[in-house]
């Protein structure tokens, strides 16, 4: 358990926002009301006890990635499942990595069928037979594809189809390769030295050394060590993106139970004044991205990615207010106190600069990575959905005072 001061982050206002920056994720912290927002609270049981049944007449094909081009413009990679032989039956279609299955289910079909089936999104629930369901990009590896036959109160009926299919590993380009290495992120006087390695080839990496080491400091920070995120490369310009996403799901001493996340916080100057950092609560956005110095390769910048938000202030009325991201981090979300909280307090600001290193100054290898234990809240967190070019809505908190959490 790490241990360290917390600033405590009140809930004051909603927010809306657009961000202009390519899009790579479309998971949604609070898909799954029961793992993530209240991990104790029970559901209505069904009536009777679904039965299992595997449907043959429903069939369900992987028809590869193709080129999706959005409503601005850019185009995505996205992955087709062909569903067919439903009839009128409400279905979902749920992906999973074969590793995840096993891991977690070891075979219990039953157990999957009513994990995807709670608290199941209207919109991603399915009547139409024959039918195209475009996915965000897969990444590579082994997978399993299931129908799960609904109810009509929207309950795992038992019934079931699925196919196991393999989506292929991409030879890494060298526009991708190039942000491969160890790189010191830096800006007055705080810097992290960061080791980037390949996760899945043109597509994502893994960042680990964010928050770490002795730039923090010791009164107001917790060493994050053992913490490690994912970046998305960008093949339209090359460059690497920093993503809100969920980190994992753990209890906490005083805390209870906690998602712990990397987000991003905007420096709110609008006309009510400077009011400090606000928290954009929304998973897949694009915080910021480090664009490449074309005349120097061992160089490069982190650039903030712009915001477009309303507030809503009440009685105040609403503020439509256009910004950048100020900051990115580590934070968590304790679901006992309704409250964040960062693990640092003392983190660079955006813009920032990348610089290589290597040799002696190069932080740790591969080889000695550390690597975090899947759990059940992790895979239904971040199971793939159907590719939605939406625009997002987000939640806005101010911080409050600072206090010691230690867990």
């Amino acid at each position: 358990m790490k241990t360290g001061l917390f600033r405590a982050l009140a809930l004051t206002a909603a927010i809306a926002a657009i961000v202009s920056c390519t899009k790579h994720k479309t998971t949604h912290r609070g898909d799954y009301d029961d793992v993530n927002h209240n991990p104790n609270g029970e559901t209505e049981k069904p009536t009777t006890e679904p039965k299992l049944e595997k449907m043959n007449a429903w069939t369900i094909g992987y028809s590869g990635r193709e080129d999706f081009v959005e409503t601005d413009g850019r185009i995505s990679k996205v992955e087709r499942i062909r569903v067919s032989g439903t009839g009128k039956t409400p279905y979902l279609v749920s992906l999973i990595t074969v590793g995840d299955y096993d891991a977690i289910y070891d075979g219990d079909v039953m157990a999957f069928l009513k994990d995807q089936a709670k608290d199941a999104k209207e919109e991603f629930i399915y009547t139409t037979d024959p039918n195209d369901i475009l996915f965000d990009r897969l990444k590579s590896g082994q997978w399993y594809g299931f129908i799960v036959g609904l109810s009509d109160k929207g309950e795992a009926t038992g019934a079931y189809n699925y196919i196991q299919f393999n989506v292929n590993q991409e030879s890494p380009t060298e526009a991708y390769s190039h942000w491969l290495g160890s790189w010191r992120i830096s800006r007055d006087g705080v810097s992290y030295d960061v080791t980037i390695t390949q996760d899945d080839a043109n597509y994502t990496y893994r960042m680990d050394g964010w928050e770490t080491g002795a730039s923090i400091d010791k009164n107001t920070g917790t060493v994050m060590d053992q913490e490690w995120i994912y970046t998305w490369f960008e093949p339209s310009n090359g460059d690497m993106y920093f993503v809100s996403s969920f980190v994992g799901n753990y209890d906490d001493d005083n805390l209870g139970n906690v998602d712990e996340i990397f987000m991003g916080q905007v420096n709110y100057t609008g006309i009510l004044g400077s009011k400090g950092l606000y928290i954009i609560d929304e998973e897949g956005l694009d915080i910021a991205h480090a664009e490449a110095d074309a005349s120097d390769a061992s160089a490069a910048t982190i650039y903030p990615c712009d915001v477009v938000a309303v507030f809503d202030w009440g009685n105040n009325g609403e503020e439509k207010f256009e910004t950048k991201f100020s900051v990115m981090q580590y934070m968590c979300y304790s679901f006992d106190n309704e409250r964040y909280y960062v693990y640092n307090e003392n983190v660079p600001a955006l813009p920032l600069t990348m610089t290589r290193i290597a040799g002696d100054e190069a932080p740790h290898t591969k080889a000695t990575l550390q690597t975090r234990p899947r759990t059940k809240a992790d895979v239904l967190h971040t199971q793939p959905r159907a590719h939605r070019s939406k625009t997002h809505t987000a939640r806005a908190l101010t911080p409050t005072t600072t206090s010691t959490r230690e867990r």
